[in-house]
């Protein structure tokens, strides 16, 4: 919803769960600059059964849906592998990808991607310090499919 309060337009929000999808629609309904969301039950990993099959977005955002698949004991590969895929296929030529991740590195993140996607920044995130080491809670970059 920030981003549309911020003036984006043609928005899509996406779960595999339609309970989520509906709670996010009811929290749109509350916010005056949510009109130009769309909310769709489609799971990214089976993207080419969904109505977003033939769909191309210039920006996709992800806020902690690679790290759950990532945590799922079974199959996790396969399925990060599937949704690389589908992030891939999802955007539109020279489109940004926005990943964020408590689980990963950033040079973790470059690796898994770097077959359809190139890192072009690195998002700064607050630094902590233990035991005589500085490093962070999560990692957040922009990467851009290639062309």
């Amino acid at each position: 919803m920030e981003l549309a309060e911020d003036g984006f337009e043609e928005l899509t929000g996406i779960d595999y769960s339609p309970a989520a999808i509906e709670l996010a629609k009811q929290v749109a309904d509350t916010d005056l600059h949510s009109h130009n969301i769309q909310f769709l039950v489609v799971d990214v990993l089976h993207v080419d059964d969904s109505l977003l099959h033939q769909t191309n977005f210039d920006v996709i955002l992800d806020k902690g849906t690679y790290d759950a698949i990532s945590l799922d004991p079974l199959g996790a590969e396969e399925k990060r592998s599937r949704y690389i895929r589908s992030v891939s296929a999802l955007l539109a030529n020279g489109g940004i990808f926005l990943i964020t991740s408590c689980n990963w590195t950033r040079e973790e993140l470059t690796k898994h991607f770097d077959q359809m996607l190139s890192p072009e920044a690195v998002i700064p995130a607050p630094t902590l310090q233990f035991g005589g080491k500085t490093g962070q809670t999560v990692t957040s970059l922009v990467l851009q499919k290639h062309s």
